[in-house]
């Protein structure tokens, strides 16, 4: 008889000071991602321009990697939520990392 799959254990939303402590490295896992101007929005919540070559699996990888290297959930929005009519604001007030 098989068992169920266990969910890995959810992971508290980073903190400004956890992004802020990793920032340099973020930017550059970032980039590696085709993801420039990284900035920090709210709890786990970054802000990104994604390259138009890229797409989803680029931001998901992104944000796997970020959430393992600063130890806390990391979810990156793309800039272009910006456009958006009901934006957060929380993304619009984004500071650059």
């Amino acid at each position: 008889m098989s068992q169920p799959l266990a969910e890995p254990p959810q992971l508290p939303p980073a903190t400004e000071q956890q992004v802020r402590a990793h920032a340099a490295e973020l930017v550059a896992l970032a980039a590696g991602h085709g993801i420039t101007r990284l900035a920090f929005a709210s709890r786990g919540r970054l802000l990104g321009h994604v390259a138009a070559d890229r797409d989803l699996f680029d931001m998901f990888e992104f944000q796997r990697a970020a959430s393992d290297l600063v130890g806390a959930d990391v979810s990156v929005y793309s800039d272009g939520a910006l456009e958006n009519e009901h934006v957060s604001a929380d993304l619009v007030a984004a500071t650059l990392l």
